[in-house]
């Protein structure tokens, strides 16, 4: 079992690095990667990537997570991915067959979700499911595979947390999987 962090003492809250544990951790100092094997945990400030594997590039300051990887974020829920690729600060990064699970059992899945900001996020082929759903929130599992009273479907999708909305491109908005409206444009 291993274990990586700093000394808090000389780190500021705001600017503490990532802590890793993991079952195996291994690292190559001449390329600066380091790799965890088994129970991945990365941690910093209020979010936790729990994955099978990751590795960490100490110059491009890029964490690659693969194998179940799921995220808690306090914000939203949390969100579960095979494949993500992102910075070490958690501020801009890729997430690959994205599914995102509120608290309130509203959900969004996206083929790729790209973090381009802590303010902006772009999404590909995204079904968003409007309606929270007690039952979601007891069993994620059910996301996608139960009757939604309402679900919107769009190509492209940009979320601006700094200007509070949602944009979509090609939209078909959908009542109990009835596809009921297409909008070329949703703002």
């Amino acid at each position: 079992d291993a274990f990586a962090l700093v000394n808090f003492k000389s780190a500021k809250q705001s600017n503490l690095p990532a802590v890793l544990k993991a079952k195996i951790v291994s690292g190559d100092q001449i390329n600066g990667e380091i790799n965890a094997k088994g129970n991945v945990e990365i941690s910093k400030d209020s979010n936790v990537i729990f994955a099978d594997e990751a590795s960490y590039n100490k110059n491009t300051k890029i964490i690659k997570a693969f194998g179940n990887v799921k995220i808690k974020n306090l914000e939203i829920g949390y969100l579960l991915s095979p494949r993500i690729e992102i910075k070490d600060d958690f501020s801009v990064g890729d997430f690959f067959d994205a599914r995102v699970f509120f608290v309130d059992g509203s959900y969004l899945f996206s083929k790729k979700m790209s973090r381009l900001s802590q303010e902006k996020t772009m999404l590909k082929k995204s079904i968003f499911s409007i309606c929270p759903n007690e039952e979601i929130v007891q069993d994620n599992s059910k996301a996608g595979s139960i009757f939604d009273f309402a679900t919107i479907s769009s190509t492209t999708s940009s979320i601006d947390k700094e200007n509070n909305n949602l944009s979509s491109w090609n939209s078909i908005i959908k009542l109990y999987e009835i596809p009921v409206l297409y909008i070329p444009y949703l703002l």
